[in-house]
């Protein structure tokens, strides 16, 4: 539970961050940090869900490394509503390139003359702090339905839904598939 929690917090910062640098001109860094955010998402859900007690003693002694993003995702997949996980899926190609300096990021680097100047649209860094609020909020609605803490489940999906005018389709809105989720107390 304590690897979840960290992740959950991992996220939150990330969030947070983007946010930050997004309202204040740190629009280059605040995409790179939208594949951090997903990836801590991920990787928290597969800890919690997944992984077996080897792997997570194994993990948090430095002697494993998690699996790679399209192994991660097949095996959390299946324990959530389908389609949660379509738009990370279908834009981490992306996140990558922003995260790593791809053309994705140095492209909007550039205006029409050939001046190095921040030219993003307005559209995409809308669109990243609706993805990282997105996967923060589900992030959330997940750790709270683990805890059984439908209540708050249901808060954050209502505020989700208020603020960004989002299908409510879009969270979870039941626990992982499965009877018990994979808590692992010793990690």
């Amino acid at each position: 539970m304590n690897l979840l929690m960290g992740y959950t917090h991992l996220a939150m910062t990330h969030h947070h961050s983007i946010i930050s640098l997004s309202s204040d001109g740190g629009d280059a860094s605040a995409l790179a940090l939208g594949r951090c955010l997903v990836d801590a998402h991920l990787r928290g859900l597969w800890l919690n869900d997944v992984a077996s007690e080897d792997q997570v003693k194994r993990l948090a002694s430095g002697d494993y490394n998690f699996p790679g993003w399209r192994d991660l995702l097949a095996a959390i997949s299946p324990r959530y509503p389908d389609g949660l996980f379509v738009h990370a899926d279908k834009n981490y190609g992306k996140m990558c390139g922003f995260n790593h300096g791809g053309p994705e990021q140095v492209m909007w680097l550039i205006d029409a003359e050939g001046t190095i100047s921040p030219n993003y649209p307005e559209d995409l860094i809308t669109s990243n702090m609706r993805l990282s609020t997105g996967t923060l909020a589900t992030h959330g609605i997940i750790v709270c339905l683990v805890l059984d803490r439908r209540e708050a489940a249901a808060e954050i999906r209502a505020h989700y839904v208020k603020q960004f005018s989002q299908q409510s389709d879009d969270l979870p809105a039941t626990a992982p598939r499965e009877a018990e989720p994979a808590i692992h107390e010793s990690a």
